[in-house]
């Protein structure tokens, strides 16, 4: 600070030591409008930008293969809706004529038979997992199974924890190479 700035300070802390609100605050008004602006060097933000691109606090700009392979998705995405108009197009009439000659009645049969189907195939699931769940609780009732399986669960617990705090991302090589 230069002499004549603080003379502003020196006005700033006599007011609010005498208990004078307004004096004090135009006296702080006076000082803030004293302080010079900060004016950083030139290179300041390419140097912040550097610093934070090195670290890897910012995205990394998209490459050239980036963009065409967007570029490309999008127009392999516009092709494929075009072709499925056309076909849809195309198809329209034998889809219409194969829906005319359905008999419902056999249709609305098959539908049936497909469900009857379903329910057999979801039933001899669940009768399979009721049956891995009663060999499991018997496999449990002796107190050594039940021990192992307590220590088993305990030691991954304690691995997958372990394993976390080693690959956090602070924790990473780079990290400590810059550190």
């Amino acid at each position: 600070m230069k002499p004549r700035d603080l003379e502003h300070l020196r006005r700033w802390l006599d007011a609010e030591r005498r208990d004078g609100q307004s004096e004090a605050e135009s006296a702080l008004r006076s000082l803030f409008a004293a302080l010079p602006v900060a004016q950083p060097s030139a290179g300041f933000g390419d140097r912040v930008l550097a610093n934070a691109a090195r670290l890897g606090l910012l995205p990394a700009a998209p490459s050239r293969w980036a963009w065409f392979g967007r570029w490309f998705s999008a127009s392999l995405l516009a092709a494929a809706s075009l072709f499925l108009v056309v076909l849809g197009a195309q198809l329209r009439g034998p889809i219409l004529r194969w829906l005319g000659e359905i008999t419902w009645t056999d249709l609305s049969v098959a539908l049936i038979a497909s469900m009857g189907h379903l329910i057999a195939a979801a039933a001899a699931i669940w009768q399979g997992l009721l049956h891995s769940s009663e060999s499991l609780s018997l496999n449990l009732q002796t107190p050594g199974t039940a021990l192992t399986l307590i220590v088993a669960l305990a030691m991954s617990t304690l691995a997958f924890r372990a394993l976390r705090e080693l690959l956090s991302p602070d924790r990473s090589s780079a990290y400590v190479q810059l550190h």
